[in-house]
């Protein structure tokens, strides 16, 4: 069935989650991040989630059936949905102890030639203060999916600019063939084509393929590391468009700069074993940087 364009504006997937230290160890755990503020539940001023752990709070609202009967899609073509790209403001720090709200607010339908495009604004709030905590922008595409009725937007995402960059350096990051698995299992996010290989293979892919978050929060984890001594109060935003597949087992690379102009934004891009682009236009903005 068509994506129904008439459902921009409607909000979908609210939910409430208490945070607990199990929830933000077994995330940091799923990427590696065995830094002091975020792998140490003992130190009750400095510990706090990974700011990617947003993706966590945020799978069950944007896997919610309530935004599928919104659009009117079948259940074949929402298995068919692609994540395109993740773009998350952090507020302020996820910790443990939290009561979080998270609701989605469908912003924008519009027809390609792949399918059918949607934005969401996702947003997480503290429920008792009413602060806002995390806001983040996800596009995904249904795939061969069309729409029914024009283009609608009711809010513009934030403005995707990408100002020019300084000298490049790169960093190796291996991605053990295991990874897809515990970050499944310890972020929550589950897709089979990302663990099961006989899945993998049937929808067309060469073998299990890396989330696009993980790829992407493994890039948050290392720009914080670099250029804020791994202290994620510091990590503000993080952006990234995912393209090419990863394959689990392989080693990536890292390209990141400062930015020209803005000497607080680093500039990123991910490239798998092949060369190619697995995330693309990546953007991490700091309160304040050190030197590398």
């Amino acid at each position: 069935m068509p994506v129904n364009s008439s459902a921009v504006g409607a909000r979908f997937g609210e939910r409430t989650v208490e945070v607990t230290p199990r929830m933000i160890l077994a995330y940091a755990a799923a990427i590696g991040d065995t830094a002091a503020g975020t792998f140490d539940d003992a130190d009750s001023a400095g510990f706090m989630a990974p700011p990617p752990f947003c993706v966590s709070l945020e799978w069950s609202t944007v896997s919610d059936s309530g935004i599928y009967k919104l659009l009117g899609t079948s259940a074949q073509e929402n298995r068919q949905t692609l994540h395109l790209g993740q773009d998350s403001y952090f507020h302020q720090p996820v910790v443990s102890g939290q009561r979080l709200k998270i609701f989605g607010t469908l912003t924008s339908v519009r027809t390609s030639r792949s399918g059918a495009i949607t934005i969401s604004k996702l947003e997480t709030i503290n429920e008792r203060s009413g602060e806002p905590v995390v806001t983040s922008w996800t596009t995904a595409l249904m795939r061969g999916v069309a729409v029914c009725g024009e283009d609608n937007s009711v809010e513009d995402a934030p403005a995707d600019s990408r100002e020019s960059a300084g000298e490049t350096q790169t960093i190796e990051i291996p991605i053990a063939r295991e990874m897809p698995h515990v970050y499944s299992e310890c972020s929550g996010i589950w897709n089979p084509i990302h663990t099961e290989r006989r899945v993998a293979l049937a929808a067309g892919l060469p073998d299990i393929i890396l989330h696009g978050t993980a790829s992407w929060a493994l890039a948050g984890r290392e720009i914080t590391r670099i250029y804020a001594n791994s202290d994620g109060r510091r990590l503000c935003r993080l952006a990234g468009r995912f393209a090419a597949t990863i394959i689990p087992g392989t080693t990536v690379m890292l390209e990141h700069s400062r930015s020209a102009q803005n000497t607080n934004t680093i500039n990123f891009k991910i490239r798998n074993s092949e060369g190619e682009a697995a995330i693309d236009g990546g953007i991490a903005e700091l309160t304040e940087i050190d030197d590398p």
